[in-house]
């Protein structure tokens, strides 16, 4: 990782706007062999506020910075073999970290005197295809995490207002407080509520972005238009299009605007879940969905790789519930009506017309 490159997702880290991809790329670089020992040392420096009550002393900065590169410098963990990379990180790291205190200095001063709200570590839920995972938020809020999904959120977040970012899918049950609102942040959409049951899926290799509100209120916020804003009933769901626009021609007119389909969800009488939250009860729900986007939901679901090698078969339209069922009780109800056959070995299954 180049200096300037660092230098900015270490600015973002204490300001606390870095995204989840920049977090996991920071941490993979902290991570590496020769890094580890100065994480402690670095972390200080990120998340301990600067007192502005007095002027901020060269030799205070010049301290923190030293601190750092004697860290570098300790026998423990230089590497003998490798000295070129190593006064690399400590020149890295000497730069960056005389920056961040400069400029969260100059950043207090030019705004007469409001230091920054101190930010806590990121903690990540996460969950492998053919897992699922529950978490209890600690303003109370619980979670079903679906699988090959991540949930990333502040471990301060509820001291204002409460932020997770989602890649996948994740079922909430907010605590209310409309005091301070909570928001659920993906790649393509943002969800803010006050206190409410509702259903996000957000997978970056879908195409589309999903919201099913249960009950209560919630805000869609896209992130290709800002200043719009749409308001979901209980038992609405919206339905947004990935890859941020599509193009639509009106004369010599290009324009662009995400496509958005808002429909009505059932909920069943006996436990007020719909056809979208069905999986926080162990319950795969098909309708009228093409083969292809069927074995693509088993993939997830149960941690097989899944080919299709028809092309007709892969378009072929499906419907059907299975409760707590195994990938062969699913396939051998489905070969019954699609008309084809199949053959697993080891992780792999591969579906024949």
């Amino acid at each position: 990782m180049n200096k300037a490159k660092l230098l900015e997702l270490l600015l973002k880290k204490k300001s606390g706007n870095i995204t989840m991809s920049e977090q996991l790329e920071l941490t993979r670089f902290l991570s590496e062999q020769e890094s580890i020992e100065i994480i402690s040392e670095i972390n200080i420096i990120l998340n301990t506020p600067l007192n502005f009550d007095e002027s901020v002393k060269t030799e205070d900065i010049d301290s923190s910075i030293e601190r750092v590169l004697k860290k570098i410098d300790h026998p423990g963990i230089r590497n003998i073999n490798r000295p070129a990379k190593v006064g690399r990180i400590r020149r890295t790291i000497s730069i960056a970290a005389a920056a961040i205190v400069l400029i969260v200095a100059g950043y207090y001063l030019w705004n007469n005197g409001n230091e920054p709200s101190p930010k806590g570590i990121a903690s990540v839920k996460s969950t492998k295809k053919g897992t699922k995972s529950t978490l209890t938020l600690p303003d109370g809020t619980k979670v079903w995490i679906n699988s090959d999904s991540k949930i990333i959120y502040d471990e301060l977040f509820d001291q204002s207002t409460r932020v997770v970012e989602l890649s996948g899918e994740a079922f909430f049950d907010v605590a209310h407080d409309k005091k301070r609102p909570f928001i659920v942040r993906t790649k393509n959409i943002d969800v803010k509520v006050l206190g409410t049951v509702f259903n996000v899926r957000a997978y970056p290799a879908e195409r589309n972005t999903q919201a099913t509100l249960l009950s209560g209120s919630i805000e869609m916020h896209l992130k290709t238009q800002k200043d719009r804003v749409i308001l979901l009933k209980p038992n609405e769901k919206i339905v947004v299009k990935n890859f941020n626009t599509v193009q639509k021609k009106v004369g010599d007119i290009n324009l662009e605007e995400p496509e958005i389909i808002l429909t009505k969800v059932i909920q069943n009488p006996t436990d007020s879940s719909t056809a979208e939250t069905r999986w926080v009860k162990n319950t795969i729900v098909f309708s009228n969905d093409e083969l292809k986007n069927i074995a693509h939901t088993l993939e997830q679901w149960y941690g097989y790789k899944i080919n299709i090698t028809d092309k007709k078969l892969k378009e072929k339209r499906l419907s059907g519930v299975f409760e707590n069922k195994s990938i062969s009780e699913v396939l051998e109800a489905l070969k019954l009506v699609a008309e084809f056959d199949y053959r697993m070995v080891g992780d792999t299954i591969t579906i024949i017309k």
